[in-house]
């Protein structure tokens, strides 16, 4: 069954909306920066779509910046190692969030994987390469835990849409370029390897 906006449903600051339950003001907030955005927009710019994460906002790097935060959704009943799908936003290196995961993962999640989506620090406030910092600190604090969640830390992959499809690349390019890796934040006890990358309309 599909998720979030593709059947008028989503999930925002902890409930659960039908799209008849959304004030025209909720709307607004959403999209911010859009005037006149459809409802399905409205959830892909600030929403999150399809279900609930498993666990919400977990700090990857340690400094309790909402930017640092990641969303993890672990498969029903899961319990041996599963691979891990790491879902990265889009939204010009400038805004965006990882609430946008399950329009593109509700699938992989479906089938077993496990899908982490990431916030990262986005260009107002952080300039390159902070964004890759970023990601990297994120692969590696997930796969620092692949105990706790069950990650098969030998089948990871990275997804990404536009400028969340940009980081992806670099991802999937720059293991071991000691520039594009700040060891300063989070986890120092994993590599930030990916096995796979997908991409949706990245710059590359």
């Amino acid at each position: 069954a599909s998720h979030g906006a593709d059947a008028n449903q989503g999930y925002a600051d902890g409930v659960r909306y039908g799209k008849d339950g959304i004030s025209d003001a909720d709307m607004e907030s959403w999209t911010d920066w859009v005037v006149h955005q459809s409802w399905d927009s409205a959830f892909r710019l600030q929403g999150t779509l399809g279900p609930p994460p498993t666990f919400a906002n977990l700090d990857y790097v340690g400094h309790r910046n909402p930017k640092q935060f990641l969303d993890l959704y672990v498969p029903t009943g899961l319990t041996s190692p599963a691979p891990l799908a790491i879902f990265i936003h889009g939204g010009g290196w400038r805004f965006g969030s990882k609430g946008f995961a399950m329009g593109f993962c509700d699938t992989l999640l479906a089938n077993g994987y496990v899908v982490a989506a990431i916030n990262y620090r986005l260009s107002g406030d952080s300039l390159f390469p902070a964004q890759i910092f970023d990601c990297k600190a994120a692969v590696r604090w997930l796969k620092a835990r692949a105990r706790v969640f069950n990650i098969d830390t030998c089948r990871v992959a990275a997804i990404g849409e536009s400028a969340g499809g940009h980081l992806t690349l670099l991802l999937g390019t720059t293991a071991g370029v000691d520039s594009l890796e700040d060891l300063g934040l989070g986890s120092r006890t994993a590599t930030s390897k990916v096995h796979a990358v997908i991409t949706f309309y990245a710059p590359s």
